[in-house]
C-alpha cells in the first residue's frame, strides 16, 4: 500500500515460478538456502493479504517481453496483457525540437 501518499492500490504479483511462489506464501526459510532473512518482509504482505500471488502459465507471462527474445506476434500479445499499445510520433507533453 502506499498510505504514505494517500493512495491505495491491489497488488497482485503473477509469477510462473512455483518456488518463488511457495516460498513468499509461508512463513520463515524452510529448507531454503541462501536467501537473505531481510528479503522475507514479502511473506509478511502476502500473509496480510496486501499483496496477491498467484500462479501464470509460462506461456503467458507478461514479463517475458522484458527477458526473452519474442517474435513480433509473442510482443503484442504481451502489451496486450498489460494494457499497452504502440504509437506513432511524440508525445503532445514532450518538449519540443528545434529544426535544424
Amino acid at each position: 500500500m502506499m498510505k504514505d501518499l494517500n493512495v491505495e492500490a491491489h497488488i497482485k504479483v503473477m509469477t510462473d515460478a512455483t518456488t518463488g511462489k511457495s516460498i513468499a506464501s509461508r512463513r520463515g526459510l524452510g529448507r531454503v538456502r541462501h536467501i537473505d532473512v531481510s528479503n522475507l518482509w514479502i511473506q509478511e504482505k502476502v500473509s496480510t493479504g496486501e499483496i496477491e500471488l498467484t500462479k501464470i502459465k509460462n506461456t503467458y507471462n507478461p514479463s517475458d517481453i522484458l527477458t526473452k527474445h519474442l517474435a513480433e506476434a509473442e510482443v503484442r500479445s504481451c502489451m496486450e496483457m498489460i494494457e499497452c499499445h504502440f504509437t506513432e510520433g511524440r508525445s503532445e507533453l514532450a518538449p519540443k525540437l528545434d529544426s535544424a
